[in-house]
């Protein structure tokens, strides 16, 4: 009885604070990377996560392999290949791009605090370090 009654509790207690289920992720398509630094791979994405900052990782699910897809407010939409692994990439930004379509749509959660990212990429870059080509749609990256 008293476990039943704290679960209870627990649920009145989010209704009245405000909790409530984050909407499923979703994320679809597939990317190739080549560069004598980035290494050959394909990213055909399992996991995408956005936040507190204008942009979306979209990451293989063993997140070995991502790519960050940035709105900075300086350098414009610009996009990251990290090469596996590591912490270490490079930018590829729209001049480096026959296609660059980058569409970023952000949504605040209830709390004013977290952003869920939804949108799509569509790329064709290259540069000294290698290229990046495909097509990535997303939504409910928090």
């Amino acid at each position: 009885m008293r476990i039943r009654l704290g679960f209870g509790l627990i649920a009145a207690a989010c209704a009245l604070s405000g909790c409530y289920e984050a909407p499923p992720m979703r994320v679809e398509g597939n990317l190739s990377v080549r560069g004598e630094e980035l290494g050959s791979w394909e990213l055909d994405p399992g996991i995408c996560a956005g936040g507190f900052y204008k942009g979306v990782d979209v990451s293989s699910a063993d997140g070995e392999r991502c790519v960050r897809f940035i709105d900075d407010p300086e350098l414009g939409p610009i996009v990251v290949a990290f090469i596996p692994g590591t912490l270490d990439g490079f930018v590829f930004d729209e001049d480096d791009c026959d296609t660059f379509y980058v569409r970023l749509d952000r949504t605040v959660d209830q709390q004013d605090r977290l952003y869920s990212h939804g949108g799509e990429i569509e790329l064709s870059c290259a540069t000294e370090h290698g290229f990046i080509e495909g097509r990535v749609e997303f939504d409910g990256c928090w």
